[in-house]
């Protein structure tokens, strides 16, 4: 009798250890390689075994509490030797403002558990706070739910209509850009095609604008108004999945029609391509110094499309550096929409600060004479920078405050009645718009 219960509570024992077993499956878009299960809770690393096209398996056990934290890692070979993560999702810290982890979900592959499809709900923030990983449980009878585990390791929220493959969720700016070597810029729109809902979409473009600011005076550096459209030259058709990756510079032509200055085209035509449209470039040898600026586009979405916005900057070698994005725009039920992304309404505490400076910068316009008037500066050397209406560099000059309030002429002569200032030293930095009398 004792033996016969030893054996029944043995059989028991393993028949719970057996219904811990789960099998983690994994199908991506794409071919990838070294498919490898990290799992956390519990912790260990098993590659994963190709099960079908494109589709990953793995079988795996849950902790003594029923719980999984684990992500799955793989690589691109075609693309570069590093790793790609399914739990996916941006860091912004030092220049990137603002900082935060921008959430993106399980990022172009579906996961399943036991054949059951997991969400985006199973994503969870890392330890570290760098990334995301999937965390889940099992129930009594076999199912699982998410599981976020602490308060620093919540599920972060994100956006469900913007698909997981986009890499940038939120509006965000580089406080480093524009370089001192950058000599171009220009304005971009990407659109997408909502594959979550198979219908028909549309976008019209009116026009499509950047902006240079000194304080609220602005200047129009380049524009694109669409009385014509070249396929090759104006916009291209890019991958999606993935999202522009690396060295893929392989765009097919742009497939959008023109009519009364406005440009049509159909997401959801080529619903696995980013339609990518951009300005010409707007060359400034000299470089930047506008204190802030602004992509903004008179568009319209009709059916389940979404659009970005965004600027870019970049050097004689054609090195690309991203200023940054807009928030992601939607239909609006089929009305015309400003869509913008305003570098200025993304700054940092520090920024803030330098715009408290007391300081005014007046050409005598019969004289072509300058005169700094300043207020409460720190003593010491200050550079003051001045530019034209098309952001060159016209004129500059070191200035040595030796009081911390007063007026001085200084050793300048400018014809330009419209012209800007950048001034820059101990108590910070200041830039505006050169006043005339």
């Amino acid at each position: 009798m004792k033996n016969s219960l030893l054996i029944l509570l043995s059989l028991c024992i393993l028949n719970a250890k057996a219904q811990t077993n789960l099998t983690i499956r994994v199908v991506f878009p794409f071919q990838p390689s070294e498919v490898t299960y990290m799992g956390y809770i519990p912790y260990v690393t098993l590659p994963m075994t190709n099960t079908g096209p494109n589709e990953y398996a793995v079988s795996v056990s849950t902790d003594a509490n029923d719980r999984l934290l684990f992500n799955i890692r793989y690589k691109l070979p075609i693309y570069g030797d590093y790793y790609w993560w399914v739990a996916g999702g941006n860091k912004y810290s030092d220049s990137l403002v603002p900082n935060r982890i921008d959430c993106h979900g399980l990022k172009y592959a579906h996961v399943y558990v036991n054949n059951e499809l997991l969400s985006d709900l199973y994503t969870t923030r890392n330890s570290e706070g760098s990334g995301f990983n999937i965390s889940l449980k099992k129930g009594p009878y076999g199912q699982v739910s998410p599981n976020p585990l602490d308060i620093s390791q919540p599920h972060q929220a994100s956006d469900d209509r913007i698909p997981n493959e986009a890499p940038h969720h939120k509006s965000f700016r580089n406080t480093k850009v524009p370089y001192a070597t950058d000599n171009k810029i220009l304005g971009w729109i990407i659109a997408l095609s909502d594959n979550e809902l198979i219908d028909s979409c549309s976008v019209q473009i009116d026009w499509l604008r950047v902006y240079g600011y000194n304080d609220n005076d602005s200047v129009l550096l380049c524009e694109h108004n669409y009385t014509t459209f070249h396929p090759v030259w104006d916009g291209g058709l890019f991958l999606r999945y993935p999202f522009f990756p690396p060295g893929a510079y392989n765009p097919e032509p742009f497939p959008g029609t023109v009519n009364n200055g406005i440009l049509v085209f159909y997401p959801s035509d080529e619903r696995q391509r980013i339609w990518h449209l951009w300005t010409d470039n707007y060359i400034s040898p000299q470089g930047f110094s506008f204190t802030g600026y602004k992509v903004v586009s008179r568009a319209r979405i009709q059916g389940h499309a979404l659009v970005q916005l965004g600027i870019d900057f970049r050097n004689s070698a054609n090195i690309i550096h991203e200023l940054g994005v807009s928030d992601w725009y939607f239909h609006n039920n089929g009305q015309w929409q400003l869509m913008e992304f305003d570098s200025r309404n993304l700054i940092t505490q520090a920024e803030s600060k330098k715009h408290s400076l007391k300081v005014d910068v007046r050409l005598e316009g019969s004289s072509g004479k300058i005169y700094l008037e300043y207020h409460e500066l720190q003593l010491g050397r200050y550079r003051l920078e001045l530019y034209n209406s098309l952001g060159q560099l016209i004129s500059d000059i070191n200035v040595d405050i030796q009081e911390h309030s007063g007026t001085m002429l200084l050793p300048l002569y400018i014809n330009n009645l419209l012209a800007f200032y950048k001034f820059t030293g101990p108590s910070g930095s200041r830039g505006g718009k050169v006043q005339y009398f």
